[in-house]
């Protein structure tokens, strides 16, 4: 009886054994990544075992660290694409197994699309930075426009878009919306060579801001000579009809290099009608700059002469047989012995252009034109009227 309970101890004590003995580590399935980085799994047959990972075979030139030879996960980098051989291996008291795994590293392509870019018409060229490393695939993705080849020919060819050189052509602007914004893609791929499925993908983007064509205009007739500082401008914005159009005015006083950058322009304010000031009384030139996306058009220059019209006061009653009075005046003054349509301005003593109104008012019988202007709106102090080419003073108490 003892003899069957021995032999029957020594059966399960050698099957426990036996089972503890069991070191089969896996190692996970043999693939490819995109990238020199990849992260080692391995499966072990007990927690009480132990793990150690190790570079078993790499390709030519190339060499692998891993950052925890005995870690169960890990990560593994290497220096060159190809396929790389990790072995692990388990222990568990004097049993011991391994277990191999094959791991093919794929380039991840690095050309770029290029910066985003405004144009001033319907045509870009496109020109990307492409990888050139052999395998890999590359092209341009955008549907919304027609690409064209070299040549400047239009093709709805797929295969024109898969240089990283080229031209597209954008049919979408309109009369009314003058700029169109689209997005391209500039996308190249590697597959790998033992694990063809394995695709390694890299894009990037670049917008284009596409613009119509604008024209500016400056109105006709500026005066030649202005009597003080300030002059009224005024400008046909553009011959479209686009509505995404700006403008701004620009002198020739004090550039330097550049007109466009140039900050010490003495007009104030942007848009087609604004008032210019001269600081100093000198001659000026005014333009209009209009702008939509990269589509730029300035007027051209047209010359301002101003004058003070303190230093040009001349006694008119004298001179020209125009009379002025009261003097000082209250409310009113009249004008008298003026020629019939012409032109009056009112001044103050800085030289900036009054808003007061002048009425025309013929006297019966006479070939002799009144002018009465109504000053109330005006504070007190020294005014200037300037009748035609002369300068007369007066004083609002």
């Amino acid at each position: 009886m003892k003899t069957k309970i021995t032999f029957l101890l020594l059966i399960i004590l050698g099957f426990i054994t036996k089972v503890n003995a069991q070191c089969e580590p896996y190692a996970g399935e043999d693939a490819g990544v995109c990238g020199l980085d990849a992260i080692l799994y391995a499966q072990l047959s007990s927690s009480t075992s132990t793990c150690h990972w190790l570079v078993k075979s790499t390709p030519a030139g190339g060499s692998a660290t891993i950052l925890n030879e005995n870690d169960t996960v890990t990560q593994v980098s290497v220096t060159i694409t190809g396929v790389y051989e990790f072995k692990v291996t388990e222990t568990n008291g004097a049993c011991t197994g391994s277990d191999i795994i094959r791991k093919e590293f794929v380039r991840m392509p690095n050309g770029a699309a290029g910066p985003d870019k405004q144009i001033c018409g319907q045509w870009a060229e496109l020109n990307a930075s492409a990888d050139t490393y052999p395998g890999v695939e590359m092209g341009w993705h955008q549907t919304s426009v027609i690409w064209v080849d070299t040549l400047g020919s239009t093709s709805t060819n797929p295969s024109t878009r898969l240089l990283p050189h080229g031209y597209v052509y954008n049919p979408n602007l309109t009369n009314e919306y003058c700029s169109d914004t689209v997005e391209f893609v500039w996308q190249q791929s590697c597959s790998g060579v033992e694990f063809p499925t394995v695709h390694c993908v890299a894009t990037d983007t670049m917008n284009i801001v596409f613009s119509s064509n604008v024209v500016a205009e400056t109105q006709t007739g500026l005066p030649s000579e202005v009597c003080g500082k300030f002059i009224e401008l005024n400008a046909i914005e553009t011959q479209t009809t686009c509505i995404n159009v700006s403008g701004y005015w620009i002198d020739n006083i004090n550039y330097t290099v550049n007109w466009w950058t140039d900050t010490t322009h003495t007009v104030q304010g942007n848009g087609p009608h604004t008032i210019a000031q001269n600081i100093t009384f000198h001659e000026n030139a005014y333009a209009y700059v209009v702008q939509s996306g990269a589509c730029t058009d300035t007027s051209n220059f047209q010359t301002v002469y101003f004058t003070d019209c303190i230093t040009k006061i001349t006694n008119v009653t004298n001179e020209t047989g125009i009379t002025i009075y009261p003097n000082p005046a209250h409310n009113k003054i009249v004008i008298a012995g003026v020629e019939e349509n012409v032109n009056i301005q009112v001044f103050d003593i800085t030289g900036k252009q009054t808003n007061v109104v002048c009425h025309h008012e013929q006297s019966e019988g006479t070939y002799d034109e009144s002018i009465l202007i109504d000053i109330s709106v005006l504070e007190n102090g020294i005014y200037f009227i300037k009748i035609g080419n002369s300068v007369a003073k007066f004083i609002k108490e």
